[in-house]
């Protein structure tokens, strides 16, 4: 059960990094801002289940489900962002799917993209690009020091554009 200060302590920290994750993804700041509530209301509706125990990633995750179920009930799809990528490897990344292939396919990309990688690059992967986490945040959460986790994230970024160039078909609109 997570106590009220807790729960403070999560919005103060979490409430505009949540509000920027749901942004990218709508690109409408009135949607961006009812899923950041909703995101946080849920968490409230749900505190007396929840333990301290990966709070973060289940916030994120489920602002992810809400930015979802916003794209199905309003019948669009989202909008790809890729600023929280490296400028080469979002480059990159495009120009592969120069197809246009966006929405749904975009995601089935990302995930034909992680089955190249092991598990703890999928991981990083997946937090700091798909996520948006900080590598300052995800180090602290990680329990590494922040210039351990950048070069990973270095090292990370080459074998993705690797296997971006030479492995991984743009898959079919």
């Amino acid at each position: 059960m997570l106590s009220e200060e807790v729960l403070d302590a999560l919005v103060a920290r979490l409430y505009l990094p949540i509000y920027k994750f749901c942004l990218q993804y709508v690109r409408e700041e009135d949607a961006a801002k009812e899923l950041t509530q909703e995101t946080f209301l849920t968490l409230v509706e749900k505190a007396p289940r929840l333990t301290d125990d990966s709070l973060d990633a289940w916030l994120y995750a489920t602002a992810h489900r809400k930015i979802q179920n916003y794209f199905k009930k309003n019948k669009r799809h989202p909008v790809v962002s890729l600023d929280a990528m490296d400028e080469q490897l979002a480059d990159r990344l495009l120009l592969k799917l120069e197809s246009r292939c966006f929405g749904d396919c975009f995601d089935v990309y990302h995930k034909a993209l992680i089955r190249h990688l092991s598990k703890s690059e999928a991981q990083l992967y997946w937090e700091i690009f798909r996520l948006g986490k900080t590598p300052e945040a995800l180090a602290e959460e990680l329990g590494v020091r922040p210039g351990t986790l950048r070069t990973r994230i270095t090292r990370l970024k080459k074998k993705v554009i690797r296997i971006i160039e030479e492995d991984l078909p743009v898959p079919e609109k």
